[in-house]
């Protein structure tokens, strides 16, 4: 039997733009595999105990010492830390009772645009789970 969490995420089905929205709902499949691909790289490096090197830490982006202007820069870092994330998740469901739907075979990033300002930066990604299927979102 597969482990289910509880959904804390949506993704808007037109701008693919994901926000925080906790609902009561269960949450399986690919919308899963998505909602932990998400928040896997949004959780900073230190922030559990148990497994301090755990975290994709895309937020810590923008006190980074990393030139705003330098787009080469920028998507190398972020490529650096999906790699990360990936890697992570990848070591997680290793003997894990999740099906197919919920496990992840690969995140591509789509590309990187940056925000109104240079706090802001939206990272599209691609996330394929074992079975093939295809779901993007915008971090």
């Amino acid at each position: 039997m597969s482990s289910y969490e509880i959904q804390v995420l949506t993704v808007d089905p037109v701008s693919r733009e994901v926000s925080f929205q906790i609902s009561s709902r269960k949450v399986t499949g690919i919308s899963k595999l998505v909602q932990i691909v998400v928040l896997s790289l949004l959780s900073v490096e230190g922030k559990d105990a148990l497994d301090p090197g755990k975290g994709g830490g895309l937020p810590s982006l923008i006190s980074s010492n990393i030139d705003p202007n330098d787009s080469t820069e920028i998507f190398a870092e972020i490529a650096r830390r999906v790699r990360k994330t990936e890697q992570e998740i990848l070591e997680d469901q290793l003997g894990s009772a999740d099906t197919a739907d919920e496990k992840l075979r690969e995140i591509q990033i789509v590309g990187v645009e940056k925000g109104a300002s240079d706090d802001v930066i939206f990272v599209r990604l691609r996330v394929i789970n074992e079975r093939g299927q295809v779901f993007d979102a915008v971090v």
